[in-house]
């Protein structure tokens, strides 16, 4: 049995990478390499290099896009909830939005979610 570390644990954040069809693997970073086994086409087969570092920013380029898809889907989640909630409907998740806890049930204060960080590197 495998065992996978999931670094998005927020309920909004899974909703919104669920939503978009977005895998949580897609918003990790890479570097060169990760990309340096990766085939190369013929008209690179004499610049390995810049093959590679064309390939890193694209992704990059790639990884920031969905990024903002996501905080922007994960914002109206928070809206949706925030509309539920005024109207006496449920929240999707099954709690208030106001009751939901930043903390684990032991106590502990939970990571600024990954989302979080990109987004203040993002601006």
């Amino acid at each position: 049995m495998t065992t996978e570390k999931h670094f998005i644990n927020s309920p909004r954040s899974l909703e919104a990478l669920k939503r978009l069809c977005y895998e949580e693997h897609e918003l990790l970073q890479k570097t060169k390499e990760d990309f340096i086994d990766d085939p190369v086409p013929s008209e690179f087969q004499d610049d390995r290099e810049l093959f590679v570092e064309l390939k890193v920013e694209h992704y990059e380029r790639r990884r920031q896009e969905k990024i903002k898809h996501l905080l922007q889907e994960r914002e109206n989640i928070t809206h949706e909830q925030a509309k539920s909630t005024m109207s006496g409907g449920a929240s999707r998740f099954g709690a208030h939005p106001h009751m939901m806890s930043s903390r684990h049930s032991e106590g502990h204060l939970v990571n600024e979610s990954v989302l979080e960080e990109e987004k203040k590197k993002i601006n």
